[in-house]
Formats: C-alpha cells, structure tokens, sequence
C-alpha cells in the first residue's frame, strides 16, 4: 500500500518465502484496483525472471492465481480484460 510519501511497497513483494497465503488473500480484499493491477504487473515480470532463472516459482505462480482471481471478482466475465486494458494504457513504465 501507499504510504503518506507516495511510496507503494505492496506491490513490490520482496521474497514469497514463507508466504502467509490466506493473509496475502485477505489483504487482496482491500487494494484498490490500480494497486492491484501493479501487484500483478510485479508479480508477472517476477515470474518471467523465475522461469528464466529456472528458480522455484510455485509460489509466486500461486500468488498470481490469487491476484487473478480477484481481478475476475470484481469484473465479472470479462476475465483479465480491464488488467491487460491498464496493462497496456498506463503499466508500461
């Protein structure tokens, strides 16, 4: 989440190593939807380096499913369609 000086260290999730998952879930509950949509993004450029690296990724891939899942929640049956919208307007920084 943001904090007071603009920084936004939720969506910059250093290491998922012993990752709370129902913890991570909950705190999803709550994003707003352009914080969501950086998680994703992280998450997502994340897993390109893992899959590269040849690096154990299960859980960041777990975590990727959670952030899905809630981006279909909130815009039901247009599936990923309002990330890739942003992902393509304003996530290419």
């Amino acid at each position: 989440m943001a904090n007071e000086s603009g920084d936004d260290h939720s969506s910059q999730p250093a290491s998922t190593d012993g990752l709370d998952f129902a913890k991570f879930e909950l705190s999803l509950h709550g994003m707003p939807e352009a914080e969501l949509f950086r998680l994703m993004k992280t998450l997502e450029e994340q897993a390109l380096v893992a899959v590269q690296d040849n690096a154990d990724d299960s859980e960041l891939f777990a975590m990727i499913e959670m952030v899905e899942t809630q981006v279909e929640k909130r815009h039901p049956g247009q599936a990923m369609m309002p990330y890739k919208q942003w992902r393509e307007t304003r996530g290419k920084s």
